[in-house]
């Protein structure tokens, strides 16, 4: 037993081969020409013609459905994103939607179909919010609170959005309404990739990895429940799951005032270590308008601290928007 009382097994044994083929890259072996695609041409024409529907026949974001607006060119587009996301490098970034022109609200509701053609939403509470707004609300991130790291201008390191719930999301989308003064770079990095470097250096330590550990949950769960989540890091079951979190995981032992053990640290630290690799991320930064889509099960993402715009209207603000083909909409996927 851990000494957050959980059990040690690991719902899979550790691979110990090592990932190769797409997913599993380093910064010098991708191109972006691999990850980026361009919004432009007949696609932003029938962006354009989309936003002049939707202003004239008003519905709900919530209740829009792609399969009612005629979009053979984004579809086509959406459909080398999906591949991307999913089977190439694991991210891609759309560039992008023509806000200035459109305006933030609809570009909200063409971003929805977007996301909709790529996989399908799913709620990203308990509550079932389904749009979140990743901004800083200057309040802190301290264990218990349910304040995440995604509302503050803090570093975050590379995580997994949900990693401390039963389902985590298959993919995440992140339309920027606006960027932040200085910082909030986006990053990223493949777990394939960070896999593959601890066998070769840290092999006892892996296993470790794919053990049990505690995660806070954000006050994401029912009064009866506990407010400790507990699962592996890593898993495999013919493809590579990965939940990291570390905010959340030492979270979880602030929460019980208890210390982590010396393996797990140990087995902690080397993960950490090898995310700092700098071969090992992708940085790009996010402008107006700009979408970003990760595989949240095989692709680390991040974002450095920033700086606020001197205009509130203008402070860095985007949309989030989780996806999963697996289980139902809510949040637990029940």
């Amino acid at each position: 037993m851990s000494t957050l009382d959980a059990p040690r097994e690991a719902g899979t044994p550790p691979f110990l081969q090592p990932f190769d083929g797409a997913a599993a890259w380093t910064n010098r072996d991708v191109d972006e020409a691999a990850w980026r695609f361009e919004l432009a041409g007949p696609a932003r024409d029938e962006i354009m013609a989309l936003a002049r529907q939707l202003q004239r026949n008003p519905v709900p974001t919530l209740l829009l459905d792609p399969a009612e607006y005629a979009l053979p060119v984004c579809r086509a587009l959406l459909d080398r994103v999906r591949a991307t996301v999913f089977e190439g490098v694991r991210f891609a970034v759309l560039d992008r939607l023509p806000l200035d022109e459109i305006g933030d609200e609809i570009g909200v509701q063409v971003y929805w179909l977007l996301c909709s053609l790529l996989c399908r939403p799913v709620a990203q509470r308990l509550d079932g919010t389904m749009l979140y707004d990743v901004k800083d609300f200057g309040r802190p991130p301290t264990p218990g609170s349910g304040v995440r790291p995604a509302q503050t201008n803090l570093e975050q390191a590379f995580h997994n959005d949900n990693a401390y719930s039963r389902r985590v999301p298959e993919s995440v989308a992140l339309l920027c309404l606006h960027p932040a003064r200085t910082g909030g770079v986006s990053r990223t990095i493949s777990l394939h990739s960070v896999h593959n470097r601890l066998l070769a250096r840290h092999p006892e330590l892996l296993p470790r990895l794919y053990g049990m550990f505690g995660f806070d949950r954000q006050r994401e769960c029912w009064p009866e429940e506990s407010p400790i989540f507990f699962g592996p890091l890593f898993r495999h079951d013919g493809r590579l799951a990965v939940r990291l979190s570390t905010h959340q995981l030492f979270s979880a032992y602030k929460m019980r005032d208890l210390p982590i053990a010396a393996e797990d640290q140990a087995a902690l630290d080397a993960l950490k270590a090898v995310c700092l690799e700098p071969d090992l991320c992708i940085d790009f930064a996010m402008a107006r308008g700009m979408i970003q889509f990760v595989n949240n099960r095989e692709i680390g993402h991040a974002r450095t601290g920033f700086q606020e715009q001197d205009d509130p209207a203008r402070q860095r603000h985007m949309i989030r928007i989780w996806q999963s083909r697996d289980g139902t909409r809510s949040y637990n996927g029940e």
